[in-house]
């Protein structure tokens, strides 16, 4: 029996192992990843998580007011928006990319998703409407890393699919979270046109 156990933990801490080195070998670094990567990064975090605490992990991604805007955002916001969700995702996509300069782009994304309702009233996943919409977002490029750095015309990710949720200002919360390093404003600002 003991021998058994030995062995099956042999054989757990060698898929560990594996896992983690395929993930950290096979995995592009942020450095090497495209402006469309890293939309496409961004949105498998936000979509993916299960606690408050991961907003740092889509900070990563962003830089600017926008990075300002998750960082300080209310808990209870950032759960209302990524944990506790009131809809089911079917789908997302990048469906276009502008080059406006070699450091600037913009990266058009669509999401498809049905409305599940609330506690009070759910809605059947085959009765819930469908939604789909689309957003525009500028990537930038920051010491040799593209950063999202603004949302152009409809709604942020961030408010994404928050129906009677006060917009999300800078200052509307604190995290005492540890916040990655902010690029330096020269490095920030997009390029002139």
């Amino acid at each position: 029996m003991k021998f058994k156990w030995l062995k099956l933990t042999a054989v757990y801490l060698g898929l560990f192992i594996f896992t983690s080195a395929c993930t950290s070998m096979c995995s592009k670094s942020h450095e090497q990843m495209s402006p469309e990567d890293v939309v496409e990064a961004y949105l498998d975090t936000a979509f993916g998580m299960t606690d408050v605490s991961q907003r740092i992990d889509l900070a990563r991604y962003t830089t600017g007011l926008l990075r300002d805007i998750i960082l300080s955002a209310k808990e209870e916001t950032i759960r209302k928006a990524y944990i506790d969700r009131k809809y089911k995702l079917t789908a997302y996509a990048v469906v276009e990319r502008q080059d406006r300069t070699p450091k600037e782009v913009e990266v058009t994304f669509q999401i498809s998703y049905k409305v599940l309702g609330d506690k009070n009233s759910p809605v059947a996943d085959e009765k819930a409407p469908s939604i789909q919409t689309e957003n525009t977002l500028q990537v930038i490029k920051v010491n040799q890393k593209w950063m999202i750095a603004e949302v152009l015309g409809k709604a942020t990710s961030i408010d994404f699919p928050l129906e009677g949720v006060e917009t999300i200002t800078p200052g509307d919360g604190a995290t005492s979270d540890p916040v990655p390093a902010e690029p330096t404003e020269e490095e920030s600002a997009p390029a002139p046109n």
